[in-house]
């Protein structure tokens, strides 16, 4: 199982509404936990099993200006993590993933430009802040779900991975 969500308002601290918290917390935490509530008792039927999550890179590295977003995936990272060793006599591996952004539909919001071309030095700003040099590809972030969820890795349970090139280092 892979699971992926994500809802952030680029806005920090108290400026962030009830609503927009309400919907971080909805779409970040309870649906890991949901989720978790019904598909765990299925997996353990089947066991052995593994279950990705890919979640941000601003759980390990917090950008200024996504206060309650970092905190949520900090969250994501924490439960996953607790669950790898709560159900390892299971056989159920649990692991995660966290790229930093890249070229993919969402730069332009990432950017903070929604529904705008990136411009040529943005993105040159950009592919300077992470030390391979080069924005992260989506091939590059799908790539680790199946490693992480292949048997050949079945000793990997309660790890996250940077898919950031360096940049959280």
């Amino acid at each position: 199982m892979a699971t992926t969500a994500q809802s952030w308002p680029n806005k920090s601290g108290i400026v962030v509404t009830d609503e927009e918290s309400e919907r971080l917390f909805n779409v970040n935490i309870r649906s890991i936990y949901i989720a978790s509530k019904i598909l765990i008792p299925e997996k353990r039927k089947d066991s052995p099993g593994s279950t990705v999550v890919i979640f941000s890179e601003n759980a390990i590295r917090p950008g200024a200006t996504q206060t309650w977003y970092n905190a949520t995936k900090a969250g994501v990272s924490s439960a996953t993590k607790s669950m790898a060793p709560k159900f390892a006599r299971d056989q159920l591996r649990f692991n995660t993933y966290c790229p930093t952004s890249g070229n993919t539909p969402l730069l332009d919001k990432f950017a903070g430009i929604p529904n705008s071309p990136v411009p040529a030095e943005t993105i040159k700003a950009k592919c300077e802040a992470i030390p391979i040099g080069r924005l992260v590809e989506p091939s590059d972030v799908a790539n680790v779900a199946p490693f992480l969820a292949d048997p050949a890795s079945s000793i990997i349970s309660g790890v996250e991975i940077l898919v950031d090139g360096a940049r959280c280092v």
